[in-house]
């Protein structure tokens, strides 16, 4: 099996959202990990030691009473509380007095008498990775706190509420305001959506795209495996029989379809590759191929089909009724509206010749043969009731609103080319138009449930211009008959 055989049956590699699936996976760690922070509780306490005789009724029981019970804290705390002055180094933190806090709870009002290593009150913090204007700081507030508790009297309630300021000031725990954590949760769910609808929109595309390809290729796949089969419904064909028409879709089937075998590996290139796949470029080829497979599709169809009407093969008669198909239906509904016309905007001659020429052209489909007579025949039929349906339009239509094609059909343009007929849908537009004129003027078709046609009233039509360059004039600009709204 060659390799682009292996190649067009392996799907391309879709983009994964590997972004959107990261970006949820840290989301849902980061809020995993903030419900155990906020839900934490500490497990270490603060521990006071009161040591010597200290004024204010300041002793161990009493300040263990005061507190009610441990102070939960996320490191061990120590609060050493002495009733001496403290040296120069417990002061500012450089010496380790056996505690994070040193408290003095001694009274002096005259300091001279000491030497000048045992002259300091209040607190002092030792932090050995602290900075020393921080530990100064700490010591200056908890030295605050004991004093203005003092000045009120407190005895153990000055030292707890150290102790408890102390807490406050050393202890680090991991704790942060849940408002945090939610918000931080909330913009990653946020990016995780927009990245995986940004993924999922791409993967999108790209299976589309790679959709619209292989539907391409099955298509072209199709003809190139029929090719040999064309070419005998061609050979087969007598060649006084062939038209010029039949002849150049046959050329062009052949041609064009080897001319697409070999640009696909070019195509399917930039679809396969993750880096090209979504670009521009790459849609633009897929475009192009889909057009260029889906007009040799139609062109192989019309080649069989007007194979078996002018070789006179079996399937003749059904390539014919293909063709009357539209005119039928269009004609048939016509005079279901004529004939409920009011009197007097649509003679009964022309009806009765439009009646006439349309029989004619269903009786060439139902009883022709498939062969080059019945193609003269259907050629002259189809003349016939294109002059009459415009006799009718200019009924309709003088001084009266223009209507558009209201409907679409089967496009049969390349199966008429390969029989030798006019590829022009004038008939089925000027059928289409009055069927549109006649509902408007004339109302919904009697037991049906149509409702009122509702048409512009800046679109006029001059009679003498439709029957001459059937060109209508709206709003100051002129259309030429391509331009008028017409089905498919």
């Amino acid at each position: 099996m060659s390799t682009r055989l292996i190649q067009a049956r392996a799907k391309p590699r879709f983009c994964f959202p590997w972004l959107a699936l990261l970006l949820g996976l840290t989301t849902g760690s980061f809020a995993f990990l903030g419900i155990q922070i906020v839900t934490a509780t500490p497990g270490e306490h603060l521990e006071i030691v009161v040591e010597g005789a200290h004024p204010f009724n300041i002793s161990q029981e009493s300040v263990t009473k005061v507190l009610g019970g441990p102070v939960a804290t996320w490191r061990p705390i120590r609060i050493l509380v002495t009733d001496r002055l403290l040296s120069s180094d417990e002061k500012t933190g450089r010496s380790d007095p056996g505690a994070d806090v040193i408290l003095s709870t001694a009274i002096d009002s005259d300091t001279t008498t000491f030497s000048g290593e045992q002259g300091f009150l209040g607190a002092g913090v030792y932090q050995p990775e602290g900075e020393h204007g921080q530990r100064l700081s700490h010591a200056r507030d908890i030295t605050q706190t004991y004093l203005d508790n003092v000045g009120l009297g407190h005895g153990p309630q000055s030292v707890a509420a150290a102790a408890l300021r102390s807490a406050d000031l050393l202890d680090e725990g991991p704790l942060l305001p849940p408002l945090f954590w939610w918000a931080g949760t909330v913009i990653g769910l946020g990016l995780t959506v927009v990245t995986l609808t940004h993924s999922l929109s791409r993967r999108r595309r790209h299976e589309r795209l790679y959709q619209r390809l292989s539907g391409a290729q099955r298509k072209l796949a199709g003809v190139v495996l029929e090719l040999e089969g064309l070419e005998v419904t061609y050979a087969s064909t007598p060649e006084k029989l062939r038209t010029a028409g039949y002849t150049s879709t046959w050329t062009s089937i052949r041609n064009a379809s080897l001319a697409l075998a070999r640009s696909e590996d070019a195509v399917m290139e930039a679809v396969y590759t993750a880096s090209t796949a979504l670009k521009p470029e790459a849609a633009k080829l897929v475009e192009i191929f889909e057009s260029k497979a889906a007009k040799i599709t139609a062109q192989a169809d019309a080649l069989m089909g007007a194979g078996s009407v002018l070789g006179e093969l079996a399937g003749g008669q059904g390539v014919l009724d293909r063709l009357a198909a539209p005119v039928s239906f269009a004609g048939r509904e016509l005079l279901a509206r004529l004939d409920a016309r009011p009197p007097g905007t649509v003679t009964t001659r022309r009806v009765q010749n439009f009646r006439k020429a349309l029989n004619a052209l269903l009786a060439v489909a139902a009883g022709g043969h498939g062969s080059a007579s019945t193609l003269t025949a259907w050629t002259r039929a189809e003349a016939d009731l294109q002059r009459t349906a415009q006799a009718i339009n200019r009924s309709l239509h003088h001084r009266h609103m223009l209507p558009g094609g209201r409907g679409h059909h089967e496009n049969l343009s390349a199966l008429r080319v390969g029989m030798g007929l006019s590829g022009s849908k004038v008939l089925l537009t000027t059928l289409d138009q009055a069927n549109a004129a006649a509902h408007s003027r004339f109302g919904p078709l009697p037991g049906t449930d149509e409702d009122p046609l509702a048409l512009p009233d800046f679109f006029l039509v001059d009679a003498a211009a439709w029957s001459g360059q059937q060109t209508m004039v709206g709003a100051g600009r002129h259309c030429t008959d391509d331009s008028l709204g017409h089905r498919q």
